[in-house]
């Protein structure tokens, strides 16, 4: 695997960085990360942000 980071959204919500897994906290924040993740390269309003947590 490479040295990037990904994020894995399907099952449980994960990310690793190269093959090490990264702590993502509380289920909000990673609700939050993936809210944004599924929304890459597009503007994201607040609201909708809010509303999907």
């Amino acid at each position: 695997m490479s040295e990037g980071i990904f994020i894995r959204l399907l099952g449980a919500v994960s990310a690793v960085h190269g093959s090490r897994p990264i702590d993502l906290g509380p289920a909000q924040q990673r609700t939050v990360l993936a809210i944004l993740a599924s929304a890459a390269a597009h503007p994201l309003p607040m609201d909708q942000l809010v509303a999907g947590i």
